[in-house]
């Protein structure tokens, strides 16, 4: 069984959708726990870790699976803008990539400085 952990951004956007929705999302979340590859759920791998799972025929959840005991929530998204909001989730994962090394070529500099 899966731990399921929801990102910020996922439990602000679950919020604001209406119950009807939300008690899907329950409903797909607790199939997930169960099993996160079950047919009804339609997962598909989206990236390395990166996974897609629909709740009905106009919303899907994005998560990732860091590990074999956890998943993480990141973002609903609308069927139509799936691709969209991926690209999006790449963009923001790359810009940190590259700030972290940034700050670890900086901080090699300044620790070759000291020696």
């Amino acid at each position: 069984m899966l731990n399921i952990l929801m990102s910020c951004s996922f439990e602000k956007k679950y919020k604001s959708l209406p119950e009807v929705v939300r008690a899907q999302i329950k409903k797909t979340i607790k199939k997930m726990a169960i099993n996160c590859v079950s047919t009804s759920l339609n997962t598909k791998k989206v990236d390395s870790k990166v996974y897609e799972s629909s709740v009905n025929t106009q919303y899907k959840i994005i998560w990732e699976c860091p590990d074999k005991k956890n998943a993480r929530l990141l973002d609903i998204v609308s069927c139509a803008k799936t691709s969209e909001t991926l690209n999006r989730l790449f963009e923001i994962d790359d810009e940190i990539k590259e700030k972290e090394k940034k700050i670890s070529s900086s901080s090699e500099k300044s620790s070759m400085k000291y020696k």
